[in-house]
This record gives structure tokens, C-alpha cells and sequence, in this order.
């Protein structure tokens, strides 16, 4: 994690009622264990995942992870996109200094 998008969401994850985020590398194997899964950026924000598939190799079956109920953003998505968005209009306190005003001068 080293660009500052990813990095946004350490920070606000104790804001919004979740537990500290520790960034770590993931085992594809640990995907079975996950309710959400997401993607973080400058312009989406956060988009979650639906699904990640791994193809098999040869005669064997790819394998399908599934997160959350098909088209619904999970509960922790919801939260965290409301509150960087929040922040990002100016709704919400930029409590790190992250925003700055740009003047059409």
C-alpha cells in the first residue's frame, strides 16, 4: 500500500465504527473466509468486488469466490464510501488535511 488512496481508508476505518485495518498481502486461500472484498482509487472511491475467479489448470475446475449478495454493496463498503465521499465535498471535517481548495483565479 503505497499510494495515499489505499492509505485514506486505514485511517477513516475507525471512524466509521470498524476496527483498525492492517494492510496485509492475502492468500488466495484465505478468499473463502471473506464477506466483502473491495477496490480503492483517487476516482471511484471504493467499488466492491463481486467475485474473483481462479482458473484451473489442465482438466481442473476454475474456482469461484463469491462476496456479498449479488448487485448490494456490503455494509462496511456503504460506510467507508460515505465517509470519503463526505469528506471529499466538504460535508465532513478533513481531519488530515488531504483536501485543498483549488481557486479558478
Amino acid at each position: 500500500m503505497t499510494r495515499i488512496s489505499p492509505k485514506i481508508f486505514v485511517f477513516y476505518f475507525p471512524s466509521v465504527g470498524l476496527l483498525p485495518l492492517f494492510p496485509r498481502d492475502v492468500s488466495v486461500e484465505e478468499l473463502k473466509d471473506f464477506d466483502e472484498v473491495l477496490a480503492v482509487g483517487t476516482a471511484v472511491v471504493v467499488t466492491p468486488v463481486g467475485s474473483a475467479t481462479i482458473l484451473g489448470k489442465d482438466d481442473e475446475e476454475d474456482t469461484v469466490y463469491k462476496f456479498g449478495a449479488d448487485g448490494e454493496l456490503g455494509e462496511t463498503t456503504k460506510r467507508l464510501y460515505h465517509k470519503v465521499r463526505a469528506i471529499q465535498m466538504g460535508d465532513e471535517e478533513d481531519t488530515h488535511g488531504w483536501n485543498m481548495k483549488i481557486n479558478n483565479d
